[in-house]
């Protein structure tokens, strides 16, 4: 099932989740006007850069999801009214435009990602925001004992949209895409 072939009033989608390993041009995302929640990532860890310029369109967005994509320069997002960042990316230029994101009140990171960032000045410019750094081995009890369960509540049905997608797209890669239901 491809985006581009379905046949859906596009200014009602709010949502959308995309493994990225599918496709190559993500252009066709501005035809999504109202897209208020976008999730992105690869599968297979890739080193390529991503052409992610449509992204500065999505003037919508408020929650935005990248995981190894290939996203490399924060200009194109710097002016989005973002409210929550999950930013799970390597070398990214021109990260310290993130200091004058002032809607912004989540922000996930990677550990990679953390050496690039004042968190001081980051409190400073942006009072308010809950910060969270992601780092493999973390315990789950200092996450639900954080002010970040009502952020991980609230990312509920976007999960679920996520489990839903994925088994989807497993049916699709065993069954095949004429065979679906």
């Amino acid at each position: 099932i491809s985006l581009e072939k379905l046949e859906i009033d596009r200014s009602e989608v709010t949502k959308i989740q995309l493994v990225m390993d599918d496709y190559e041009d993500f252009s066709f995302l501005r035809d999504y006007p109202n897209l208020e929640d976008l999730v992105m990532k690869r599968d297979r860890r890739s080193t390529k850069r991503t052409d992610m310029s449509f992204l500065s369109d999505l003037t919508h967005l408020k929650r935005l999801y990248l995981k190894d994509t290939g996203f490399h320069d924060f200009t194109t997002i710097a002016d989005l009214q973002l409210k929550n960042l999950n930013l799970n990316e390597e070398n990214i230029e021109h990260i310290e435009l993130l200091y004058q994101m002032k809607t912004l009140k989540h922000l996930a990171i990677s550990r990679n990602l953390q050496k690039s960032i004042d968190f001081d000045r980051l409190r400073k410019e942006i009072p308010g925001i809950k910060i969270m750094t992601k780092q493999f081995g973390g315990s789950m009890k200092n996450i639900l004992k954080s002010s970040w369960l009502p952020v991980l509540c609230s990312l509920l049905p976007c999960l679920l949209a996520s489990l839903i997608f994925e088994s989807n797209y497993i049916a699709s890669q065993i069954l095949g895409e004429d065979d679906q239901p």
